[in-house]
This record gives structure tokens, sequence and C-alpha cells, in this order.
């Protein structure tokens, strides 16, 4: 198949790389990086994880703690560490690439910066790490609120992890209020397009409701 190709390929390339260049070659690092992407996809997590891991010692001794492609190579080895069900190596990872674009001159108008934190509220969420899940969903909340249109399909997701967050305090007043906003903007944004995904989120609002219903808050 493709990946079969693929990696005949890379590994060619990386057969030349080897002999013809310094360990340090940014060409070197891409390579592995690739091989990576393909072993991930193939589900040969182990391989992927070796070879991403390489491309990221190389991409740390070339470039500065500042340099985008570190926070890609990070990003790379958390997904495969989240596919592995390592999650605190995963947030490890994924903290980090966050940090090194917060740090780097796109700053946090980077066009990957709101996907990287709702990604990291997901797996602190899933840590039941409520507390920093909160503190993480919050403030690219309100940079979201600043650049992006209020009724944003984005704003969807966020307002649903909040609600869920709440709940899991056991603070029914904000957990019904982002889960209110969360209806409010998928009503708008996504039902139109996916009803399916629309029903997910009335589907979370009604085990909400059941849930205040068990801890005695009213039905």
């Amino acid at each position: 198949g493709d990946d079969e190709n693929a990696l005949k390929y890379l590994h060619h390339a990386l057969d030349i790389h080897l002999k013809g260049t310094v360990s340090t070659h940014t060409n070197l690092a891409a390579t592995y990086a690739n091989l990576g992407n393909v072993y991930s996809r193939r589900k040969e997590l182990k391989k992927a994880l070796e070879v991403l891991e390489k491309a990221l010692e190389i991409d740390t001794q070339k470039f500065g703690n500042n340099h985008e492609s570190l926070a890609l190579a990070h990003y790379n080895v958390s997904a495969v560490y989240k596919e592995m069900n390592d999650l605190p190596r995963a947030v490890h990872n994924l903290e980090t690439a966050l940090r090194i674009l917060l740090r780097s001159q796109a700053g946090e108008n980077h066009v990957d910066i709101s996907k990287l934190q709702f990604n990291l509220e997901v797996m602190q969420f899933t840590l039941d790490n409520n507390k920093k899940g909160l503190r993480i969903t919050e403030k690219p909340l309100q940079n979201k609120l600043k650049i992006l249109p209020k009724n944003h399909e984005e704003f969807a997701d966020t307002y649903l992890l909040l609600a869920k967050i709440y709940n899991n305090k056991k603070d029914m007043i904000n957990a019904s209020k982002f889960m209110e906003k969360a209806i409010e903007v998928a009503r708008i944004a996504i039902l139109p397009k996916d009803n399916w995904k629309f029903e997910s989120f009335q589907l979370n609002m009604d085990l909400l409701q059941n849930s205040q219903c068990d801890d005695g808050l009213g039905c």
C-alpha cells in the first residue's frame, strides 16, 4: 500500500542522510518525523515513538527554545503517547509545545494555539485534573472571544468542556450556564450542517440535568 511505499522511500532517504550528513542535520530530523507519522498511522506506536524522539533530539540541539519546529516535534511525540494511553507524558509534551509556541514570535495569535490548548484541556479533563483543566480552558476562551465570531463552532466545544469540568466540581450553576451556551452556539454553528453532532450536545445537556437530579438539585 501507500504506507509500505512511503516506508521504503523514507528508509532509503534515511540511509542516505545517515551516510552523508551530520547527526543534527534538519533533513535527518524531517525524515525521522515523517517515518514517525507513517508508523503512527499504521499503529506501530513503539516504532513511531522511537523515531519521533530522535527527531525531537535533533531539533532540540539544532534550534533555540522558541522555535516552532521544536513545538511541532513535541506535538508529534505527544500524539503518540496519547495513542498509547500514556496521558501524563502526552500532557507533558503538549504543554511544552504550547509554551514554545507562546514564546515564539507568533505568540497567542498563532493558528495552532487554540487547537493545542483545546487538546490539552481534554487531556486534563480525562486525567480528572479539573482545577488545572479549568485554568487552561478559561484563558484561551478569553483569547478566542477577541478574535473569533461569538457563534464560532469552537466555542460550542469549549463551553461543553467547561460545563463538564464544573459538573465534576459539583458547581451546577456554572455547569448549567456553560451547557446552555454550548447548546446556543451549537444550534447556530453546528445544527445546519451536522445534525448528529448537534444531537450529541443535546445528549450532554440531558446527562447534565440527570446528574443534577441524582444529586438532589432539582429536575
